[in-house]
């Protein structure tokens, strides 16, 4: 309940702020579970996410400072926020998204573990591949896209991809490690997809020079 009404609070506030449109809500799907994987850039991703899904509710990690403060603590848990410990290997945070998946929730992630000072997308994690292998779900790739800094009246993108089917995303079990490599490649190959394809002309030849560099 209070997710619902924290969102139609938020939602106004980022329309004035920022200029922002969601291209690909068709593969945002009304029932089951699945696993939403984004580039990460700012505090605020998930604020534009949760902006764009109208009908489900998501679910996401967050680190576990966040949560000392037993008031901050209760607004994050509200707004569909878990801790993980980072770093450190959190089962528990891992079998608690697993059973997310299970129970036919969105469960987002972003699997650079942290944000992107440059925009660039940085070396994708494993952890979206093994809950989703576990779990027997989708993954969906999505990108929220813009030039240069966030600012006020930023003209912002957030794109949802295509899901990569759950037999895709399975995990051998003597080859566990090299499959999930396999999968984070392919996620970050799909989620760089969407942010070339909405990016302008002159950060796609930044990003060209960079990568011959």
């Amino acid at each position: 309940m209070l997710y619902t009404v924290l969102r139609a609070i938020v939602k106004p506030i980022v329309y004035l702020l920022f200029n922002i449109k969601f291209a690909g809500l068709e593969n945002i799907r009304d029932k089951g579970g699945f696993v939403l994987c984004s580039n990460h850039r700012t505090l605020l991703d998930p604020v534009f996410i949760l902006v764009g899904i109208k009908k489900r509710k998501l679910r996401f990690m967050a680190k576990q400072e966040l949560f000392k403060n037993k008031l901050l603590a209760a607004f994050f848990k509200s707004v569909g926020a878990f801790p993980v410990n980072r770093g450190k290997g959190d089962m528990v945070a891992v079998k608690k998204a697993e059973e997310i998946v299970e129970r036919n929730h969105i469960l987002l992630i972003f699997p650079e573990g942290t944000r992107s000072k440059t925009g660039r997308l940085l070396r994708f994690k494993s952890g979206a591949a093994h809950i989703a292998s576990d779990a027997g779900a989708d993954i969906v790739p999505a990108a929220i896209c813009y030039d240069g800094r966030l600012a006020f009246r930023k003209k912002i993108t957030v794109c949802f991809g295509q899901p990569i089917k759950h037999e895709d995303i399975k995990l051998g079990e003597n080859t566990r490690i090299e499959d999930s490599r396999k999968v984070s490649l392919l996620v970050k190959e799909k989620v760089a997809e969407l942010l070339m394809a909405n990016i302008s002309a002159a950060s796609k030849k930044a990003c060209d020079k960079e990568d011959a560099e």
